[in-house]
């Protein structure tokens, strides 16, 4: 049984589309509720509930998860939202820096930091969080690589803090997958995205359903055991050679 049935709901950033709808059609399917907080309704299905939310700024962000605490027992917080940055170093830009860093790292922490205490209280939570291949190394990807490493890092020392209490924190890393901010730099049909495909073992991009099966293995109670990991979801990339793509 995945954690979200019954009267407890998954929380899930950026459900709007992409993975994180992708995710959450997931969990509806499974007869969960999910919670998306994003900055524009969610393309899932009827039955998710939009907490519409700029996740970039920490007071709304607050105000907003407070908000869906007061209103729900939340049992999963899955941290998708996430925007697409590359970009050589000598470009770069303090306050793109910024937004990416609150984006990614401050508000998946803040998020967390407001649901542990009633899951603590349970003594049950699953927390998962979106890594990204490109942690292991890519050209003018410095500030993406550096939150995704940074994801990982925060995630494995809150398996270790909250491990104690019956929660579990995860991490899913993909590799390239089919979503809009992947054509912001690889367009459909393009030479950059025909070299990204044939850099792929498995020889295409990830689809959002790819990374979001992955995530919902952390999600269920048979897998609260598994903790602190890091699941690449890149069709081998992962353990292929570079290619600088």
């Amino acid at each position: 049984m995945a954690a979200p049935a019954g009267d407890g709901v998954t929380v899930i950033t950026g459900a709007s589309g992409g993975i994180g709808a992708a995710l959450a059609r997931r969990v509806l399917a499974e007869g969960g509720r999910v919670v998306n907080l994003s900055d524009r309704p969610s393309t899932a299905p009827l039955g998710i509930i939009d907490r519409i939310v700029d996740l970039t700024d920490a007071e709304a962000t607050r105000e907003a998860f407070e908000a869906v605490l007061g209103e729900h027992r939340v049992t999963g917080f899955v941290h998708c939202a996430g925007i697409p940055h590359m970009a050589p170093v000598e470009a770069f830009d303090a306050g793109g820096f910024d937004r990416i860093v609150h984006l990614h790292l401050r508000a998946a922490m803040q998020c967390i930091g407001l649901v542990v205490p009633a899951m603590k209280a349970r003594r049950h939570g699953h927390i998962v969080l979106l890594g990204s291949r490109v942690s292991l190394g890519r050209v003018r990807s410095s500030l993406y690589g550096a939150v995704k490493s940074g994801i990982l890092g925060m995630a494995r020392a809150l398996a270790v803090e909250l491990a104690p209490h019956g929660i579990n924190v995860n991490v899913v890393s993909p590799g390239p997958v089919d979503t809009p901010m992947l054509r912001v730099y690889h367009p459909a049909g393009s030479a950059q995205a025909q070299a990204l495909e044939a850099s792929i073992p498995m020889g295409r991009v990830a689809r959002p359903e790819d990374v979001a099966n992955a995530a919902m293995f952390f999600l269920r109670d048979e897998t609260s055991y598994v903790t602190g990991q890091n699941l690449f979801v890149c069709g081998g990339r992962d353990i292929a050679a570079s290619e600088g793509n």
